[in-house]
């Protein structure tokens, strides 16, 4: 999983490319994110399928809120869809840092690659051990991770139920054991 998103990452951050010449005024762009992540309630499935998610989330983060903030006038819209939830959905506002904590997140990130290595959500099977992680955050803490970082209640939320804090999760990333 963990070199699918790196490899969906590095697309995406080819997209630096078309943003370094002058885009058009009025500018709209959708990101569409298809998934099939079955049954989210199942008991077994549903913590794999939800981290799996938001580390889709993540993959796009940087890109989006680089043609929200970092270009004038441009529109960004971002689609959800996933042939279980039967409908497509604007999450769009998933994507809720302000101006200045967008600023502020990239005056203290380490590099670009930084999202995949430090934000990715690692979603043991049931059957696995709990233990330590070299890399990332476990998935016990998506709840925290969501609610601090995104300001998410739930997973497939579609809007922010909670303000993006700093700590944990936000900017930077704290690793179980206090080190960046």
């Amino acid at each position: 999983m963990r070199g699918f998103l790196r490899q969906m990452w590095s697309n995406i951050s080819k997209l630096d490319l078309f943003l370094g010449r002058r885009l058009p005024f009025g500018m709209r762009i959708e990101m569409v994110l298809m998934t099939n992540l079955g049954d989210v309630d199942d008991v077994e499935d549903g913590r794999y399928a939800k981290c799996a998610y938001v580390n889709f989330l993540q993959c796009i983060r940087n890109m989006i809120y680089k043609l929200m903030y970092d270009h004038d006038d441009v529109c960004v819209y971002v689609t959800h869809y996933d042939e279980y939830l039967q409908l497509s959905r604007d999450i769009t506002r998933v994507f809720a840092l302000t101006k200045e904590q967008w600023e502020y997140e990239k005056s203290v990130r380490d590099g670009p690659g930084e999202d995949m290595d430090k934000f990715y959500l690692v979603a043991p099977w049931p059957e696995e051990e709990e233990g330590v992680i070299a890399y990332g955050y476990h998935g016990a803490e998506l709840r925290q991770y969501i609610g601090e970082r995104w300001g998410l209640k739930e997973a497939l939320d579609t809007t922010t139920t909670y303000k993006i804090r700093e700590g944990r999760y936000w900017p930077r990333a704290v690793r179980a054991d206090g080190r960046g």
